[in-house]
């Protein structure tokens, strides 16, 4: 498996080797908001995720991916851990890490993290299940259009997109109304000819044997 992207973000600071102490004794890549540890085993691992070393980063990822789904509490409570890299941007440091534990997850842990309680995870289940071309999900990737995170419903629409070969204008920036208009059009289109298509496996007709609205 690929390391998570965080690992590679400014791989030029660097402590001993083997150095544990670190986690709590270095400062983090900058002045970001870290949630407390509480009495979660994994969150200290998600706060060294954004310190300032490379190899304490390293390490806490991998422990974190190497937990697995036990992690994602304390990853989603995290939510969208934004860290400075050079030229002034940034990036997230657990979103790569949850996509690697939600990519692990068999098709019925799939479908529940998409009805996580964080939307970090949601958003990872939902385009984990169009990279799988996961049929089956169909449904319940509809049901995410109406989430209440804009990042949850652009990646529900794409895999829906990727799954169906259908858009019907979905936008998951617009209106409500018009957010809901067009999911109601995927899920006549799911009731009237989506089912028919469905293998009796589950998985995708191939997409010459869908036909685009």
């Amino acid at each position: 498996m690929a390391l998570p992207l965080v690992l590679a973000l400014g791989a030029g600071c660097s402590s001993s080797p083997g150095n544990d102490a670190a986690i709590t004794e270095q400062p983090s890549m900058a002045e970001v908001q870290l949630p407390e540890a509480g009495s979660d085993p994994y969150m200290q691992q998600v706060r060294a995720l954004a310190h300032a070393d490379f190899e304490v980063r390293t390490r806490a990822a991998r422990t974190l991916v190497a937990a697995g789904p036990e992690a994602l509490p304390a990853l989603g409570r995290a939510g969208d851990l934004q860290v400075p890299v050079p030229g002034g941007l940034k990036v997230s440091a657990t979103q790569s890490v949850v996509r690697a534990i939600v990519a692990e997850a068999d098709v019925k842990r799939l479908d529940e993290h998409l009805g996580s309680p964080w939307p970090i995870v949601r958003q990872a289940a939902a385009s984990e299940i169009g990279e799988r071309d996961q049929w089956g999900s169909i449904p319940r990737l509809i049901e995410r259009l109406d989430d209440g995170e804009r990042e949850v419903r652009a990646a529900s629409a794409a895999s829906l997109r990727r799954l169906t070969n259908q858009w019907f204008g979905y936008r998951a920036s617009a209106s409500v109304g018009r957010r809901r208009t067009a999911a109601d059009r995927w899920r006549q289109w799911w009731t009237l000819e989506g089912r028919v298509l469905r293998r009796d496996d589950g998985t995708t007709p191939a997409i010459a044997d869908r036909r685009p609205r």
